[in-house]
């Protein structure tokens, strides 16, 4: 019975310590953002025409917007968003992507750079466990591969060895040494 009791304190520490991560997160990533937007509204102050575009509005949005939901964001929301941005068109990322390109704009195309990188590094740092998770799978495929690769040629040199190196005359034309080593 203490062992349970032991797992069960155990699991709920790790929970806490897991929710306390994410918060933390959440306030380092906020004041990033806050930053971000800081050096935006600081951007139109010196620049009226800036101030009264669409692309000061969107960027300010955008980023206000992210600040406010951001305790709530996870991978699978960003992933829903982009499947249904993507099916109803891309018109207005083609606009802005068009406006962050002009030379008087460079430095607001620096400013959504900022706001995407604090954005996916958030997604990444609220999601370690499972970034974790892919790339141990991705190595334990590359040395399954390896491994399955290994084998084979293992395999081809016992079964050489147990039955001998071909002959000459048996070895048809066509078929190099090698080509019939990986056919076994």
């Amino acid at each position: 019975m203490t062992y349970v009791g032991l797992v069960f304190l155990t699991l709920l520490f790790w929970d806490w310590t897991r929710t306390e991560r994410i918060n933390a997160e959440v306030l380092r990533t906020q004041y990033q953002l806050f930053e971000i937007r800081d050096k935006l509204r600081e951007s139109a102050m010196q620049d009226a025409e800036f101030a009264r575009s669409w692309l000061f509005a969107y960027l300010d949005s955008t980023i206000s917007r992210t600040i406010t939901v951001l305790p709530k964001a996870t991978l699978w929301h960003a992933a829903l968003v982009y499947i249904v941005k993507k099916r109803s068109g891309n018109e207005a990322f083609v606009l802005l992507a068009n406006e962050l390109e002009k030379p008087k704009n460079i430095a607001y195309k620096h400013i959504h750079l900022e706001l995407i990188a604090s954005i996916a590094l958030f997604l990444r740092n609220r999601h370690v466990g499972l970034v974790r998770t892919v790339l141990i799978m991705a190595l334990v495929f590359a040395g399954m591969r390896k491994l399955a690769k290994t084998t084979a040629n293992v395999f081809a040199a016992v079964f050489v060895q147990s039955i001998g190196e071909p002959r000459p005359q048996e070895t048809p034309s066509w078929a190099s040494q090698r080509e019939m080593a990986a056919c076994l």
